[in-house]
């Protein structure tokens, strides 16, 4: 994989390309006022890692499950409240990171991402975890600290590969 840091105002140059399985990382100082989506997906098939950290983001559009090759998604430090039900799409996806934003829950059908091994949801707003979070087989990795939970899905308990769970 490629790491690119590149500024989003090339972005919206319609000139501009990208080599196939880059990791693009776009912080608030490349951005500017606000996240414009029609821009990234224009890129969806070279991207495999998107690193949108520190943006202020408060959704996400739907048009994310464009992103078919995407493992890694990390959206940690934004204003996220919910996720949109298409991000069950992203079927490659191996790391989604959400640490530090104000989701009150995930989606029910969570366990569709089975390639999911690291998921980061540290401090939110979350009072609960579905359940279908214990189909997730190759979970390694699931950091659920400074939330609202008062309980864990017993399931869990099932979970063979998961080999740091992280909760307060």
């Amino acid at each position: 994989v490629i790491f690119k840091q590149v500024n989003y105002k090339r972005l919206a140059n319609p000139s501009y390309n990208l080599e196939d399985n880059v990791r693009l990382n776009v912080d608030a100082s490349n951005v500017g006022k606000e996240l414009d989506f029609k821009i990234l997906v224009k890129y969806k098939n070279s991207i495999n890692e998107l690193v949108l950290n520190d943006n202020k983001l408060s959704s996400l559009p739907d048009s994310i499950k464009e992103f078919k090759k995407l493992t890694t998604l990390s959206l940690n430090n934004n204003k996220l409240q919910c996720l949109p039900k298409s991000i069950v799409e992203l079927k490659s996806l191996e790391k989604l990171l959400l640490s530090d934003n104000q989701l009150k829950e995930i989606p029910t059908n969570i366990d569709e991402l089975t390639k999911l091994q690291v998921l980061g949801l540290g401090n939110n707003q979350l009072e609960k975890l579905p359940t279908s979070i214990g189909n997730l087989k190759n979970l390694m990795y699931l950091n659920v600290t400074n939330n609202k939970l008062v309980s864990l899905p017993p399931k869990i308990k099932d979970m063979k590969q998961l080999k740091y769970l992280m909760i307060d």
